[in-house]
């Protein structure tokens, strides 16, 4: 019995521990949600989740107050030794939270909700584990804490995914504008020739077979040798050198890849190009955002005054549906964007797109709408 209580008293003073530091976190992310500190929370908190679920309350009360609350209630009464009752409340906060990681899993991973739920889980299990009725026998974790164990892994993948982001071949990772293209996609060729000069634009490969994914690491070879862009892809295309990677280069490629095509078949409807656009209105306010420079109004032969006109021969002031449409391609073929404007972007030199397309052209990939796990391109000679 003198044993039995000793590991009762040691049992309930880490109980007492663990939820009085969770009562500090706790107040520490209420205090992250002030004004002087909005600044610094997404460092503590870097998913989106954490964004969403800030503002989360039940009746008006904001869901960190509770957590702090409970963890408060669950300290004082492991310091009064009421076993059976840090059991029934950690148990009734682990099933709620049960709840909540099977919305962060339908929704977006938070890393601090995430933390929250494993401060309830390791005052639950100890408490369960060192309880006397399982101390000599009994299933000592118990269904709820094996259901709930499998709703946080899910949610720890979630949130490590989400931290990775997507793979940049060049260009800044917090580019404005990101564009996700195959390398043997026409429009994709015209939306790169369009934006390859852009400094607020992010270009993501996507490989839907295995020819594209040995263009990708030639272009990425020609890159790191100091290559643009359209140059890189160009030499790319014309050379048939397999990129030699060793087996941890290849997993690592291969995983980019695949990380950068099942984001642009989940947000995109299959299409490509796939353009993901931050902060709309500057660019749409700024003109200097896609380097169009529109003239001065000029008088018509009738008197009537013309309308300002961009670099694009369309009108600047135009209603815009959304940023981008790919180009025509040289045989007249479209494929539709996932963002458009009336008129398109304009091209960084008229040499420079007859010549990715007579490239295209010549592997037989000139007519033909491209998507991302749709059948490919047919060869030269068929229809």
């Amino acid at each position: 019995m003198a044993l039995l209580k000793t590991k009762q008293s040691k049992t309930l003073w880490f109980s007492a521990f663990i939820s009085l530091l969770a009562c500090a976190f706790c107040l520490f992310n209420i205090y992250l949600h002030t004004p002087e500190a909005a600044k610094t929370a997404s460092l503590f908190c870097p998913t989106n989740g954490c964004v969403l679920f800030e503002d989360f309350t039940v009746f008006d009360i904001s869901l960190w107050f509770i957590g702090a609350v409970v963890f408060l209630i669950l300290c004082l009464l492991s310091l009064k030794g009421s076993r059976r009752l840090v059991l029934f409340f950690s148990g009734l906060a682990l099933l709620l939270d049960c709840f909540l990681l099977f919305l962060l899993i339908v929704t977006s991973p938070c890393v601090s909700c995430l933390a929250v739920a494993l401060f309830f889980a390791l005052i639950y299990i100890h408490t369960r584990y060192n309880s006397p009725e399982y101390i000599h026998g009994g299933f000592k974790f118990g269904v709820l804490f094996i259901f709930w164990s499998f709703l946080f892994v899910a949610n720890i993948f979630s949130a490590i995914e989400e931290s990775l982001g997507s793979w940049v071949i060049t260009g800044s990772k917090e580019a404005e504008i990101k564009l996700y293209f195959s390398p043997t996609c026409p429009a994709c060729i015209d939306a790169l020739t369009g934006l390859a000069t852009n400094t607020k634009v992010a270009f993501l490969p996507v490989a839907k077979d295995k020819q594209d994914k040995e263009i990708i690491l030639r272009l990425r070879e020609e890159l790191n040798n100091g290559a643009d862009l359209l140059t890189g892809l160009r030499n790319a295309h014309a050379s048939q050198i397999k990129p030699e990677l060793n087996f941890f280069d290849n997993l690592y490629y291969s995983f980019q890849l695949y990380r950068n095509r099942a984001y642009s078949m989940r947000v995109g409807d299959h299409s490509l190009p796939l353009m993901v656009v931050n902060n709309i209105p500057a660019l749409l306010v700024n003109s200097d955002s896609l380097s169009v420079t529109p003239p001065p109004v000029t008088e018509s032969s009738t008197g009537n005054n013309t309308t300002p006109q961009t670099s694009l021969g369309t009108n600047q002031f135009e209603e815009t549906e959304l940023l981008y449409t790919p180009l025509q391609s040289t045989n007249n073929s479209s494929t539709n964007g996932t963002a458009r404007t009336n008129g398109g972007i304009s091209r960084n030199s008229v040499s420079e797109q007859n010549e990715l397309s007579r490239l295209f052209n010549s592997e037989g990939l000139g007519n033909c709408q491209d998507t991302v796990g749709a059948i490919p391109c047919p060869p030269v000679g068929q229809p």
